[in-house]
């Protein structure tokens, strides 16, 4: 039989191979999509709230600042503030000019806009009047995703002026 075997280079004994099947690495590719599949998802989560937390948080302090201008009287004028579905503009004076050089905007990040406006009389800016810092008008911004409305803040504009997240 040893002779059989020589003659056609039959071996009884299990063969070394090396390397792998092309099954093995199929098998090893589907679970990396798997796994990717259940990790990402969060990530991406995770990026648009802190991309909504971070817009919400600048638009806040761009309303607070606008009323720090006034009351500062900085370049002897009043500010206010005007809301756009993506940008928010500090303008000097008593209204909203959008030529006018002295405007500072600030476009939101792709992906965030300003949802709804909700001040009195159902104004799209705010002046803060001289030596008090009073809001013209009060109310809520709400900044949100633009691919998910439902992912949202508030921001609050109180009587006194002051913003804040609610």
């Amino acid at each position: 039989m040893s002779a059989l075997n020589q003659l056609f280079n039959f071996s009884l004994s299990p063969v070394r191979r090396r390397g792998f099947t092309l099954i093995e690495i199929i098998i090893v590719i589907v679970l990396m999509f798997i796994i990717a599949a259940l990790i990402v998802p969060p990530f991406i989560d995770f990026r648009r709230s802190q991309l909504l937390t971070g817009e919400t948080d600048n638009v806040t302090s761009l309303i607070n600042l606008a009323r720090s201008h006034t009351l500062a009287a900085w370049q002897d004028s009043n500010y206010g503030i005007h809301f756009a579905t993506d940008a928010v503009t500090i303008f000097p004076g008593d209204n909203y000019d959008p030529d006018s050089p002295d405007n500072i905007t600030t476009t939101l990040a792709d992906g965030v806009i300003i949802d709804s406006l909700d001040l009195t009389g159902g104004a799209t800016e705010i002046v803060f009047a001289r030596q008090t810092g009073l809001p013209s008008v009060y109310g809520s911004t709400t900044v949100a995703l633009s691919s998910d409305l439902t992912k949202n803040n508030v921001i609050i504009i109180s009587e006194a002026g002051i913003a804040y997240v609610e």
